[in-house]
């Protein structure tokens, strides 16, 4: 991997029990970057993740750290920035003894109605066991606390996997069948282009 004037190298060797449509380079880039992940996280305390998130989140980070969790647990969490996710939303792991959660701070330059509406949507998967439960969010809708669940991101090969590719199908449909009553954005695919004219707009400027 090569950045300016820094380059790193990896060697992965790989040894397949069964064939596979990609290629091993494309695997091993795969397995450097997981790899690369693990080498960038670092381990916080509450003080110091306050120090490294942008300020609009700080308020409303405390504001469901001390809704949920004692002063002595508070002194104790550990915490680190984990990757992954198809938003711009950042992702911190807390860890509080034996118990796992997850600090999602949600995309501060959409507004507020569509952050509530991802919330909304969060919480009608978490009541079809579709998503993980959520336990609390701000008044902003900034951030979100929800369980931590054990699992790793879809790979290329996991789409070529019909089990999994079956299992992913079936909770969709299941989420669009929903008849849960909840507030979700609806939106036109005019009302989208709209909007990506306006933020490219500003872009230009």
């Amino acid at each position: 991997m090569e950045k300016d004037v820094r380059k790193i190298t990896f060697i992965n060797y790989i040894e397949d029990e069964k064939v596979f449509r990609s290629k091993a380079s494309r695997r091993t880039e795969w397995r450097a970057k997981e790899h690369l992940r693990s080498l960038l996280t670092h381990e916080y305390n509450y003080e110091d993740l306050l120090k490294v998130v942008p300020n609009i989140f700080v308020k409303s980070i405390q504001e469901i750290i001390f809704k949920n969790f004692s002063k002595a647990s508070i002194k104790n969490l550990k915490i680190k920035h984990i990757f992954g996710g198809l938003s711009n939303s950042k992702l911190y792991q807390l860890n509080d003894e034996n118990k796992k959660y997850i600090l999602r701070l949600l995309d501060n330059n959409r507004k507020i109605e569509v952050r509530q509406s991802e919330i909304a949507a969060h919480k009608a998967g978490a009541q079809m066991k579709i998503a993980p439960t959520l336990i609390d969010t701000d008044k902003l809708a900034l951030v979100i606390l929800m369980d931590f669940i054990d699992g790793r991101t879809m790979s290329k090969q996991d789409f070529n996997d019909k089990f999994i590719v079956g299992k992913v199908i079936e909770n969709i449909k299941k989420f669009h069948n929903c008849k849960i009553e909840y507030h979700l954005l609806n939106k036109t695919k005019i009302d989208t282009i709209k909007e990506a004219y306006a933020y490219y707009l500003t872009c230009a400027l």
